[in-house]
């Protein structure tokens, strides 16, 4: 579905804000799922759209974490028997550490600490690894095997995804 979904909100984008960098950015960043393909769909239009798509991604994933800490503290007065000390898991180790890393990387670009050739190099290099990591899940894509294990539930997400990119069209363009 992502895939598919790379070009149809790169349609949509374009279709119904090609004058508006920032509105096509959110449709980008809050319709899809993976993060790469934020990231192919955002930067496909412009770099001002993939900008913009990414930071509402990261949002959307940072947002996750109240989430998931109050459903760890409703689910843990559902649960009765007290777990041993090899069962617990600190909260911080809940919160993926691409998170943190995307937090103080976050606090230090805001506050300038890191210089502008290192900045550059970052950028590279982590545009070099983006591309290295798209090519690794393609080339483990079996779409004969996704059918045959999983036709309803790829139903399933196309009809929610469907939704979703009908109602953030929706909202978008009644701003």
């Amino acid at each position: 579905m992502g895939f598919a979904g790379v070009f149809v909100t790169v349609w949509l984008a374009n279709w119904f804000f090609k004058a508006d960098s920032e509105l096509a950015g959110l449709l980008v960043g809050n319709t899809l799922q993976s993060m790469g393909h934020v990231v192919a769909a955002g930067f496909s239009i412009n770099n001002e759209v993939g900008q913009t798509a990414v930071l509402v991604k990261m949002y959307r994933i940072v947002m996750l974490i109240p989430v998931l800490l109050l459903l760890i503290v409703f689910w843990g007065k559902q649960v009765k028997k007290e777990p041993s000390k090899s069962e617990r898991i600190h909260w911080l180790k809940l919160i993926p550490v691409f998170i943190w890393v995307f937090l103080l990387l976050c606090l230090l670009a805001t506050m300038a600490w890191i210089p502008q050739t290192w900045v550059e190099i970052m950028t590279m290099t982590s545009r070099w690894l983006f591309l290295l990591a798209m090519a690794a899940i393609g080339l483990n894509i079996e779409l004969k095997h996704i059918y045959q294990t999983g036709g309803r539930i790829l139903l399933l997400g196309l009809l929610v995804f469907s939704a979703q990119l009908i109602f953030s069209s929706w909202i978008l363009l009644n701003i």
